[in-house]
């Protein structure tokens, strides 16, 4: 009896580590559009758009850095620099953790990479939409790890897919192509295990059978092709995915958003036919607490066709051509140069003190008709204050600033208070105690966005730690 019992066991693992999820596991009705949701990448066009609107402006009647159409040229392309170094500092939040909390009241855009999570079916096509399912089945006991830990380990997305079908195929570890065998012991030290071998379960079947009157009926294995294409090493990727994802020719079946079960809106459809997903998500305000997306633990079930799995790691935005605002004020050479004297950095750190602005709010972009005391951005509080105290520059954005030949760049060993420090996107004076005075957005909630009168308002001028924002120079 415990000889029998044992091989059952055996038996019973082979069809163990395929993903079952299907639509009935989803309930999530489509909902409309959330109201409120921006989408952070349409924000960041529009931005771009706009200063390119202004650049041709000036490029026909001549660059003037005191005129309206070069302040809102700046400004539109700080606003841009901005969101797109926000976008990238999210992304690596989500790379790095796996997951994200999600703050109430925000809108999020992810460009994932992502994987056919059941071969055979036809591949998606760009713009079919997604509901969001549980991960089901022995696939909850692999695939979310493997989607987590593939980059980490240095595999590349087209590696980490064939491991996917190869599990998926029904096939064994010790069937596995070596490369294969390879990559998934980088992931599970535990793989001829925890994948099976063919051999010993192949005996253990048939020693089943001799032992049982009636004969166990042999698993129908749909994926014969497959297996036997992802078990070859001469096989290619190409010839893989022919099989595993073939082409259907048809218009996508978008789906629309839903409502998960922690309170956020969804709306996935795919950006790269299988291999990549945008995720668009609003958080209500009015939540309880903030929901976190890991979208490893979410199967994305189209109207047609393949089921897919979604990694947490983002594909970034390529930045556009910013270098025209370098080039522009290149070509204003300073008069006279001199050291900054400790009088004037004494002056231009009171100018800029906190407590001179208990109304400013935070704005992308700001209007520049308006004085820093009722809204201004980083590189508009920084330009005002050092023009107010005589030390005017080109007004610019923080990517052009290093352009400025009125500065001049120090390590920051030298650096002494009242000189600037630039961050990815961002800018602000250096204070004594290794701190920093700018304009700030008021942490992850933007409180600093907020009407004035608002409750949660909290004034955009700010006093914070040298090292808060990432990579200052």
């Amino acid at each position: 009896m415990a000889l029998f019992v044992f091989l059952a066991s055996i038996v019973s693992c082979l069809p163990s580590n395929k993903l079952n999820t299907d639509l009935k596991h989803t309930v999530l009705q489509i909902q409309p559009k959330p109201l409120n949701y921006i989408s952070p990448y349409e924000l960041l066009n529009q931005y771009y758009e706009q200063a390119i609107r202004y650049k041709t402006m000036l490029e026909k009647k001549g660059v003037d850095f005191k005129s309206p159409e070069w302040k809102l040229y700046t400004g539109y392309m700080q606003a841009y620099e901005t969101t797109y170094y926000e976008l990238l500092e999210i992304n690596k939040k989500l790379r790095n953790d796996g997951q994200i909390k999600l703050e109430r009241g925000k809108s999020y855009a992810f460009y994932l990479e992502s994987f056919c999570a059941n071969p055979g079916p036809h591949r998606p096509v760009d713009g079919d939409g997604f509901r969001p399912g549980p991960v089901k089945g022995g696939a909850l006991k692999w695939l979310p790890q493997l989607l987590k830990s593939y980059k980490n380990e240095g595999l590349t997305q087209d590696e980490a897919q064939t491991i996917i079908w190869s599990v998926e195929s029904g096939a064994k570890f010790d069937e596995y192509d070596s490369n294969v065998q390879q990559n998934l012991l980088k992931i599970f030290p535990d793989a001829p295990v925890r994948f099976g071998n063919q051999k010993i379960e192949s005996k253990a079947k048939n020693l089943l059978k001799r032992l049982l009157t009636d004969e166990v009926p042999e698993i129908n294995d749909q994926f014969m092709d497959l297996k036997s294409v992802v078990t070859s090493s001469e096989s290619t990727y190409a010839e893989i995915e022919q099989i595993a994802a073939p082409v259907l020719n048809r218009d996508p079946i978008t789906i629309g958003w839903v409502k998960m079960p922690s309170g956020y809106f969804i709306q996935t459809t795919s950006s790269d036919s299988y291999m990549g997903v945008k995720k668009e998500i609003y958080v209500p305000e009015d939540l309880p607490e903030d929901p976190v997306f890991d979208p490893t633990k979410q199967i994305d079930i189209p109207g047609q066709g393949q089921r897919i799995a979604s990694s947490p790691n983002p594909r970034d935005p390529e930045m556009k051509d910013v270098s025209w605002t370098c080039d522009q004020v290149k070509k204003r050479a300073p008069k006279n140069c001199s050291e900054m004297t400790s009088e004037y950095r004494s002056k231009i750190l009171k100018a800029a003190d906190p407590s001179n602005f208990p109304r400013a709010r935070y704005a992308l972009p700001p209007n520049r008709e308006n004085p820093i005391e009722v809204e201004t951005d980083c590189s508009t509080f920084t330009y005002e204050i050092y023009a107010r105290e005589g030390f005017e520059y080109p007004m610019s954005t923080t990517h052009a600033m290093e352009c400025i030949q009125t500065f001049k760049k120090v390590t920051k060993e030298q650096a002494l208070p009242g000189d600037l420090v630039l961050y990815d996107g961002h800018v602000g004076i250096y204070d004594y105690n290794d701190t920093v005075i700018s304009a700030t957005q008021g942490g992850d909630e933007k409180k600093s966005t907020l009407d004035p009168d608002d409750e949660n308002f909290m004034p955009s001028i700010t006093r914070y730690g040298y090292k808060t924002f990432n990579n200052p120079r």
